[in-house]
């Protein structure tokens, strides 16, 4: 994984950009059916991110991630300070997704009814020992899966659900967020 540079408005340099084989085209983004994912929240794993992360109760990190034609691009944000790296396609030894089944309940024509949605705890494997860790909250983890579902990397990417038993949104938090966001 290497760190990388950018510029001020936080686009990759050219020589950056070459050494992942450059971006696609707008016809193949649409094809690809995009190329950038949503916000997930990192963890720990990747030492440039962890110089960021300075412990402060309720800091959150917010990772994305962007493929380029021979690679993975991984971008930090916690409060506007921000980090860049990335991974070519050969040095990722693994995608894991473990996903958590939650329970909540939805009112649906007038009527309560239960439905699972999933959260999700991703693993980044890279060849060089590395273990990057995210989470993944219920409102992004469809649009996760099929980023990772590409069929470039697909071949590296493990999804498991858990044999938990199913978590259940008792206070109903998580269903009002979904509702907030069109989920």
């Amino acid at each position: 994984m290497y760190p990388l540079e950018t510029d001020s408005t936080g686009n990759l340099t050219p020589a950056e950009l070459a050494r992942f084989g450059g971006t696609y085209t707008f016809r193949e983004k649409l094809q690809l059916g995009g190329t950038g994912s949503s916000k997930i929240i990192y963890q720990e794993g990747i030492p440039t991110f962890d110089e960021l992360c300075r412990g402060i109760e309720n800091e959150v990190a917010y990772a994305n991630f962007e493929w380029l034609k021979n690679g993975l691009i991984l971008r930090l944000n916690t409060n506007q300070r921000l980090s860049c790296v990335g991974l070519t396609l050969e040095e990722i030894e693994g995608i894991n997704l473990l996903a958590y089944r939650i329970k909540i309940r939805r009112m649906r024509w007038g009527v309560l009814r239960n439905k699972i949605v999933h959260r999700g705890e991703l693993e980044i494997v890279g060849s060089s020992g590395l273990k990057a860790k995210f989470i993944i909250t219920p409102p992004f983890f469809e649009g996760m899966v099929r980023f990772f579902s590409k069929e470039e990397i697909a071949e590296k990417f493990g999804y498991a659900v858990s044999l938990m038993p199913v978590e259940e949104d008792k206070d109903g938090w998580l269903y009002v967020l979904l509702e907030m966001l069109g989920g």
